[in-house]
C-alpha cells in the first residue's frame, strides 16, 4: 500500500470516528445545501457562509484530518473551514465555486 493510501485511509477513519462530535456531524443535513448555496453565491454570501463555516469548524478536533482527506481526495466543498476545489483549499476571494 502506498503511503498516499495509507494517510488517505487514516485521515479519512479519523474524521470518520469522530463525525458525530464533529461540527459538520451535527449540521450534516445542511452541509449539502450550504456547499450548494456557497457555489452559486455572490462574493459576499460566499464570504460570509466560509466566516460562518470558520467559526463551526475552529474547535473541531479533526480539523488538520479533514484538510488532509480533502487534498488527498481532491474533494469540491466545505472542508476544513475553507472551500476546496479538486482538493486546492481556495480563499474565498472571488468566485471559485466548482
Amino acid at each position: 500500500m502506498s503511503e498516499r493510501s495509507t494517510v488517505e485511509r487514516d485521515a479519512g477513519a479519523a474524521a470518520a470516528s469522530i463525525s458525530d462530535t464533529v461540527p459538520c456531524g451535527a449540521h450534516r443535513k445542511n452541509w449539502d445545501a450550504l456547499e450548494h448555496d456557497y457555489a452559486q453565491a455572490d462574493r459576499y454570501e460566499q464570504a460570509l457562509t466560509l466566516a460562518i463555516i470558520g467559526e463551526l469548524c475552529r474547535p473541531c478536533p479533526a480539523l488538520a484530518e479533514c484538510a488532509t482527506w480533502a487534498r488527498l481526495d481532491k474533494y469540491t466543498g466545505l472542508a476544513a473551514g475553507t472551500w476546496f476545489r479538486s482538493g486546492r483549499a481556495r480563499s474565498g476571494k472571488g468566485r471559485s465555486g466548482p
